[in-house]
């Protein structure tokens, strides 16, 4: 299910930042290393094969190079990676982002540009693409930060919508760029992929910044919260 695959990917996207830093090696290539040689993995052609190493390994390499990945950040930003695959498609998000002191000790995170990249097999309406992109990266990013019921004496204690802390617009990434692999596979959906990447990519770059590794959500606990 969706929430599994949410936490799964932040538990195993965090890792292997970590684990890159810890060996001294970029991120990128411990990810390269870890899908394998995929240059004679032939291609899925239907719904027989749940994981095609060689289609995540494509997306990567692509949001790598659009995200400018791996370059120097503008003077006071982080960028961060994660990736994922969640229902038959593949995706992954390069983050860039600044953080700023707040009031009781709370760092402000400002997430100024998110570039996705997708394989959903052959696109079918790009617009719709487009839009389930940026809106999983809103609520990922809203989720992250805030995302949480808190539980007292054994029952919620959020009791209804008015209790629970979304995302606002002003926090929201200044830009979203969505790109999608060219493809004539069998289309698979997009209505829950963005998501579990997102917050992972969030805190690799704030871990880039900061050195701080956040391994528990809401990052509100660790003290970060949007700006």
């Amino acid at each position: 299910c969706a929430p599994a695959h949410v936490v799964n990917a932040f538990v195993i996207e965090t890792t292997i930042d970590e684990l890159a830093a810890r060996a001294k090696r970029s991120p990128v290539h411990l990810r390269l290393d870890i899908l394998g040689d995929t240059s004679d993995v032939p291609k899925s052609q239907d719904d027989a094969s749940p994981y095609d190493p060689a289609r995540m390994r494509r997306v990567l390499l692509e949001v790598v190079e659009r995200g400018g990945f791996g370059k120097p950040a503008p003077e006071g930003r982080a960028r961060g990676l994660a990736m994922h695959h969640t229902f038959g498609s593949y995706c992954a998000h390069v983050v860039e982002l600044s953080i700023a002191p707040g009031s009781n000790a709370q760092k402000r995170v400002t997430i100024h540009k998110v570039v996705s990249v997708g394989d959903v097999g052959q696109p079918v309406n790009l617009s719709m693409l487009e839009a389930q992109m940026q809106g999983g990266v809103i609520d990922g990013i809203g989720a992250a930060f805030y995302g949480e019921v808190p539980i007292a004496n054994g029952r919620a204690a959020s009791r209804n919508f008015g209790d629970y802390r979304l995302i606002r617009m002003r926090e929201a990434p200044t830009t979203i760029e969505a790109h999608f692999i060219k493809s004539q596979l069998r289309p698979t959906g997009f209505g829950e992929p963005p998501l579990p990447p997102i917050a992972p990519a969030v805190a690799n770059a704030i871990a880039a910044l900061t050195g701080d590794r956040i391994r528990m959500m809401p990052f509100i606990r660790a003290g970060y919260v949007l700006s």
